[in-house]
């Protein structure tokens, strides 16, 4: 079995398509704003929506289990089994072996948290605030980086590493 519970794999799939609407949003204002090599904004390869890279997935079927391969270099293959006659993404295979909860709440996080970064950047452009398409990318890299260093920062000081207050802490 797996250590990993279905409420927490949910929890961090809902996190990961409203992270990719928000760029999807991002892409559609940044092509109206900046006109049609707006898609830039969000990289080079964004050229084509989330919905036709996965229309050009490779995809392989094998009895009640499947990968679906992008045409975009970055993406690893996905897992997807098939549960009461529906495909579903098997999200242990998208994590180190021996992840746990704790993992995965903290991809949820961070796909939360990207998410809001990014919408950030989406109301900069389509108010005017962000003027070119290199603006628009070097706001989201910084934004998206703040907003992990944020998640990594808020998991790493719930727990004293060596079990105490530390040094000039009130007692």
């Amino acid at each position: 079995g797996s250590a990993i519970t279905t409420a927490q794999s949910e929890k961090v799939l809902k996190n990961m398509v409203a992270f990719m609407h928000s760029m999807e949003e991002l892409r559609k204002v940044s092509i109206e704003k900046f006109g049609p090599t707006g898609y830039k904004v969000i990289g080079e390869n964004a050229a084509k929506t989330s919905s036709q890279q996965v229309e050009e997935a490779e995809i392989k079927i094998n009895g009640d289990t499947a990968t679906v391969t992008m045409k975009v270099p970055q993406l690893r293959p996905l897992s997807m089994k098939k549960v009461n006659n529906e495909w579903r993404v098997d999200l242990t295979t998208a994590l180190p072996p021996g992840a746990k909860d704790a993992d995965v709440a903290r991809a949820s996080e961070l796909y939360s948290a990207m998410s809001k970064a990014t919408d950030v950047v989406t109301e900069e452009i389509r108010s005017g605030k962000t003027k070119t398409i290199v603006d628009g990318q070097t706001g989201l890299k910084t934004k998206i980086q703040e907003a992990l260093m944020g998640v990594v920062k808020s998991s790493q000081g719930a727990v004293p590493r060596n079990g105490s207050a530390g040094a000039g802490a009130p007692t």
